[in-house]
């Protein structure tokens, strides 16, 4: 239903939403899930939080092949070089470079976490 009310908000019912754009409401819909189970397990309804967790398993089915936190790191280091960053100031020019190459392939959770990560060292 995501991706009909998208389809009809951006007047591409007829055509339907490109690969890239459904990648984007899938991952919206896995973190809106992740979100609400935390909430649900913080509240003490695990049986509800299981059911998000259910409903992330498949949602993650439907994403491409997702990179591993190393390669993801390997890749983070590149283009750190490459844009001559330094400190945790610079993170926002790496993380536009890194999700416009890697974005399908990963969280941006995990992706600024690493980058952090590199930054800080």
């Amino acid at each position: 239903s995501m991706i009909k009310n998208e389809e009809i908000a951006h007047g591409k019912r007829e055509e339907g939403l490109d690969d890239d754009a459904i990648i984007v409401l899938v991952k919206r819909a896995i973190k809106q899930r992740t979100d609400s189970a935390t909430q649900y397990r913080d509240g003490g309804r695990d049986e509800l939080a299981q059911k998000e967790e259910s409903e992330i398993r498949i949602l993650k089915k439907y994403l491409p092949a997702q990179m591993d936190e190393e390669a993801l790191r390997s890749v983070a280091q590149r283009i750190i070089t490459e844009t001559e960053a330094h400190t945790v100031a610079d993170m926002g020019k790496v993380m536009g470079v890194l999700m416009q190459e890697v974005g399908a392939q990963t969280d941006g959770t995990t992706a600024r976490r690493i980058v952090e990560d590199l930054l800080k060292a």
